[in-house]
């Protein structure tokens, strides 16, 4: 079976994506350092040292030869479908540092699609860490969609490190697209750790897109705690980007009002955006404390600055007005 063009696209043009998802994963903070924040899109930005990914994508003669050099990666997959060991052979011939990493994954993806196992075990023996990673997510990406029990049973046999974090990421992404409730539940019983931490919530902020009320629903039954609080928020979050009405009125899943004031604001910052009178009605549903209105400042001043000022300057509380005014401005 031959590629999508969605996973051509990221083998072959979306590299950088990878790169900085395994980036993100090393240098993420642990699950206790995350807290409730929402993290803003503009975080997930290019890491300050180009890695060897990154100076192919912007080497010109790389991006001269990317369409041939697709070609190929399609062409081993294909080939690594059929004949494992005629494609490998041919990934030894391929001189070119990353080109041969992507290969590399190209080969697991297509292997995958007709012995998993056995494309598992040849990705755990390779080296160095970082082509073994970038090969892990082509294979997870195949074997998830078909036998994901059995593709977590082999990521839990894999030591700490960049290979079981993108493996463990590429899983939860795929599983909650096809069986979310199954995923959430097997990813509960993994250890604790950071890498199993972003995996749940992956699953529940994927979900919560598909299928908001069953996956509120199925996170607000789990037993009161932190871990409880922690992924409700993450759906909760997740459903803010596209329904914030939705999102406000699921607030009040949580009992501590600090954190039900948290989470409107965040629906108010997404809602503000584009619809800024519909926030403020909102807002004043809520009692139109400070937070609530610094969300609604956040996400209007992120498309018109000058309304928004416009609008602060017309708040009644003028002390409130000019906080929030410096916190997007530094003006005093």
């Amino acid at each position: 079976m031959p590629l999508s063009p969605s996973k051509r696209s990221l083998l072959a043009g979306g590299v950088l994506v990878i790169t900085i998802t395994i980036f993100l994963l090393r240098n993420a903070p642990a699950p206790a350092e995350i807290g409730f924040e929402k993290t803003p899109q503009s975080s997930l930005s290019r890491p300050p040292a180009a890695s060897r990914l990154d100076r192919f994508e912007e080497d010109e003669t790389a991006e001269e030869s990317a369409p041939e050099s697709k070609s190929r990666l399609v062409e081993l997959e294909e080939l690594a479908a059929r004949d494992a060991t005629q494609a490998i052979a041919e990934l030894a011939g391929i001189e070119d540092p990353t080109l041969r990493a992507l290969a590399a994954s190209s080969i697991a993806s297509g292997w995958a699609q007709s012995d998993a196992p056995a494309a598992a075990e040849w990705v755990a023996g390779l080296s160095p860490e970082s082509d073994a990673a970038l090969a892990a997510e082509g294979l997870v990406s195949v074997w998830a969609a078909s036998a994901p029990a059995a593709c977590l049973d082999w990521i839990k046999l894999q030591p700490s490190g960049n290979l079981r974090e993108v493996a463990l990421a590429e899983l939860a992404e795929v599983w909650s697209s096809n069986a979310p409730e199954e995923a959430l539940a097997r990813f509960l019983e993994l250890e604790s750790g950071a890498d199993a931490a972003r995996g749940l919530h992956s699953i529940v902020s994927q979900w919560a897109l598909d299928a908001p009320e069953a996956a509120v629903e199925a996170v607000g039954q789990m037993d009161v705690s932190a871990q409880r609080d922690e992924l409700l928020q993450a759906a909760i979050f997740s459903l803010a980007t596209g329904s914030p009405a939705l999102a406000w009125q699921y607030s009040d899943r949580f009992s501590d009002p600090q954190t039900v004031e948290h989470v409107r604001s965040v629906a108010l910052e997404a809602m503000a955006e584009t619809r800024p009178q519909d926030a403020i009605k909102l807002a004043e549903t809520g009692g139109n404390s400070e937070i609530l209105l610094a969300g609604i400042a956040r996400g209007w001043a992120a498309t018109n600055l000058s309304a928004t000022k416009a609008w602060l300057a017309g708040l009644t509380d003028q002390e409130l007005a000019g906080r929030l005014l410096k916190s997007l401005t530094g003006e005093p």
